[in-house]
């Protein structure tokens, strides 16, 4: 996430406004099951092992506030 910073003052430098945004609420297990349907149940598991999605959601929304 360190490379927010620069592209905040690159953007703001050029003129223009940056309006920084979090990601909207998420649903673990409509997204899985979405994932699921799609992708086969593989692909939800394999996002399961890695800690899920709701961590990385939640990181993410951190590193902007």
């Amino acid at each position: 996430m360190s490379n927010i910073e620069p592209m905040v003052e690159q953007i703001q430098e050029a003129g223009a406004k940056l309006l920084p945004l979090t990601l909207l609420p998420l649903d673990p297990v409509r997204y899985y099951r979405h994932l699921s349907m799609r992708f086969g149940t593989s692909i939800a598991h394999w996002i399961a092992c890695c800690v899920g999605i709701e961590c990385w959601h939640n990181r993410y929304d951190e590193a902007l506030r």
